[in-house]
């Protein structure tokens, strides 16, 4: 982030048996000291694919959520810097899409890469 802290990001399995999973995000400092940890219950299953900064240190997450087998759904949360989630979208349009790659762009948006 801009002040100096790293977050770090996966997907964490709940409960311990894997039943279902979340994304989640850990901000650590620079002596690896946890300053916050959350895991977001967007779907009931799903795998946090990547994530993107924006300027003023938000994230957005590309969450990839299971619909069946081999089928998926993205779904999309902007995260403020303190962990909290901002919003969560699922655009219906992008059925049987999984998200590979997101990046933002200059305007405050993002733009996403993944296949069919």
């Amino acid at each position: 982030t801009s002040n100096g802290d790293y977050i770090v990001a996966g997907t964490r399995e709940v409960p311990p048996n894997g039943a279902f999973s979340n994304p989640e995000l850990l901000c650590v400092d620079s002596s690896g000291n946890i300053i916050w940890q959350r895991y977001y219950n967007v779907a009931f299953n799903c795998a946090l694919s990547g994530f993107a900064r924006f300027s003023n240190d938000e994230l957005v997450l590309a969450i990839n959520v299971q619909t069946g087998p081999l089928q998926w759904t993205p779904v999309f949360a902007k995260i403020d810097l303190a962990g909290n989630q901002l919003w969560v979208t699922n655009p219906d349009t992008l059925q049987n899409y999984r998200v590979e790659y997101i990046a933002t762009t200059s305007d405050g948006g993002f733009i996403t890469q993944g296949n069919i």
